[in-house]
């Protein structure tokens, strides 16, 4: 196949179009694109682009990922959609007042310029940030998962998703009102700050909690395994799916019917459950699961110890049973008795020896 021709292909492309997407053509270079007065949407991703032409006034989104970029230059006043992840930017330009997507993860990030007011998500997860700059009102995602970070800014009012986990974060700022999706997993948290009424989903795996705040009335899912959990609160009548695996509990609090699942396993709990907040079939799928816990740690060691046994029968038993039943003694002592005997007699002894 051909290498495709990037100026061939910009020189047939009209004055007034509005979309260019050249992505997935092995592209080192894009020549300008000038005279594109109307163009809306750049699509160069997955290429091998080391920098980029000036922007076009009239761009609203770019997508210039998986590239190896270093740099980039300053953007457009009217760009609303940003995508420049998965490449080898130090550093971004200042962020346009229009801006309200930015994904820049999977960089080398180590900081990020001031954010602008109309933001309303932001992915910088997977980069080498210690700092996030202060969080603007418009704000609804953050992602900012995977980077070195100790603290978090102020949170702002309508954050809707805070995706915060794999960092060094030792504390979290108080929770605004609107959070409904909550991940800090895999820090260094010894405790949480009040939970907020939205809260819907939390999942605080992998840290150093002791204990646990109030459980809101909206939570649905919370994931709060491998701490050091000796105390679980009160379950809430919303709660879908609990897990606390790997803590150090040795009682669970009362279990509402909403609970359709439930991970406990690896803590100082008893090993069966028969509570009377429990109806019976909860109790059934409880203990059912226990006792398949059991089996299956019995089938594991029957399986580890089956070479050593087979050995064992085999040379304390069946070895010695073969070596008496057919030792060339008694072979001697057939043929000896068998002197008197006729060929066809001879021949029913020792098949059956």
């Amino acid at each position: 196949m051909a290498a495709f021709n990037i100026e061939k292909y910009i020189n047939s492309l009209p004055d007034d179009i509005e979309t260019i997407d050249v992505s997935n053509k092995s592209l080192t270079y894009l020549p300008s694109l000038e005279r594109f007065h109307k163009l809306k949407e750049l699509y160069c991703y997955n290429n091998q682009l080391t920098s980029l032409p000036p922007l076009n006034p009239s761009l609203q989104r770019l997508n210039c990922s998986y590239n190896q970029l270093t740099s980039l230059l300053p953007l457009n006043p009217s760009l609303q959609s940003l995508d420049c992840s998965h490449n080898k930017l130090t550093l971004l330009p200042a962020l346009n007042p229009s801006l309200q997507i930015l994904y820049c993860s999977y960089n080398q990030l180590t900081s990020l310029p001031e954010l602008n007011p109309s933001l309303q998500f932001l992915y910088c997860h997977n980069n080498q940030l210690t700092l996030l700059p202060e969080l603007k009102p418009s704000l609804q995602r953050l992602w900012c998962d995977n980077n070195q970070l100790t603290s978090l800014p102020e949170l702002n009012p309508s954050l809707q998703f805070l995706y915060c986990y794999n960092n060094q974060l030792t504390s979290l700022p108080e929770l605004n009102p609107s959070l409904q999706i909550l991940y800090c997993s895999y820090n260094q948290l010894t405790s949480l700050p009040e939970l907020k009424p939205s809260l819907q989903i939390l999942y605080c795996v992998n840290n150093q909690l002791t204990s646990l705040p109030e459980l809101n009335d909206s939570l649905q899912y919370l994931d709060c395994s491998h701490n050091k959990l000796t105390l679980l609160p009160a379950l809430n009548d919303s709660l879908r799916e609990l897990c606390c695996y790997n803590n150090q509990l040795t009682s669970l609090p009362e279990l509402k019917p909403s609970l359709q699942i439930l991970y406990c396993h690896n803590n100082l709990l008893p090993i069966s459950i028969n509570d009377d907040y429990l109806n019976e079939e909860q109790k059934n799928n409880i203990n059912n699961t226990f006792q398949c816990i059991e089996r299956f740690k019995m089938m594991y060691f029957c399986l580890k110890y089956k070479a050593k046994l087979r050995d064992w029968l085999w040379l304390k038993v069946r070895l010695p049973k073969i070596e008496r039943l057919y030792h060339p003694n008694n072979l001697n002592k057939l043929l000896h008795v068998g002197e008197n005997m006729t060929e066809e007699e001879l021949d029913d002894v020792l098949s059956i020896w």
